[in-house]
């Protein structure tokens, strides 16, 4: 028995489906600077897990073989090492401006513990900043309190805001964004 392969449309004889490209299957210009956007929910990079880093943070992109661009910050130390390994790699990264996106950061806090200053820390993060709050642990030991704040935001100037605020709370002696 043969079978007979039948093309429709005009593909000049061949059958074969034109497939969608995607942003992944375009080559990167790494002479340009590399625009870090989102479209329609869809971004043209992945943030790296070892440093994740925000909008407001020094970063270089790293060109999988897919062509995907991994962002780190260039202090990351698994940045130091691409740089150094693979040069060629890297490109020159700037990320767009735009306050719909949110970015998860930690920041850690320190001070002489006492009543109700868990509540005043809140009160900044949630009432006075509006920032999305998504955990919170606190522990105290001996007058001492520590903890870490788990929020979302927008970009560096939000951190930066929110760390001179919370430094302003009576009792509070340290406030960082976390290195991660």
């Amino acid at each position: 028995m043969r079978y007979l392969k039948l093309s429709f449309g005009s593909n000049n004889g061949k059958n074969e489906q034109p497939k969608p490209v995607t942003p992944q299957q375009l080559t990167i210009d790494r002479k340009q600077t590399y625009i870090l956007r989102d479209e329609n929910g869809v971004k043209n990079y992945k943030v790296a897990d070892c440093c994740c880093p925000i909008p407001g943070d020094d970063v270089l992109g790293y060109v999988e073989d897919d062509e995907t661009v991994v962002v780190h910050k260039r202090e990351c130390p698994v940045a130091m090492r691409l740089k150094s390994s693979f040069g060629p790699r890297l490109v020159s990264t700037q990320w767009e401006a735009s306050e719909s996106l949110s970015f998860p950061a930690k920041i850690e806090i320190q001070g002489i513990d006492r009543i109700g200053i868990l509540n005043e820390i809140t009160r900044v993060i949630s009432n006075e900043l509006i920032i999305d709050m998504r955990g919170l642990t606190i522990k105290a030991n001996e007058g001492v309190f520590t903890g870490t704040v788990n929020i979302m935001v927008h970009d560096t100037r939000v951190v930066e805001s929110l760390c001179n605020k919370l430094r302003k709370i009576k009792g509070v002696q340290k406030v960082a964004r976390c290195k991660e």
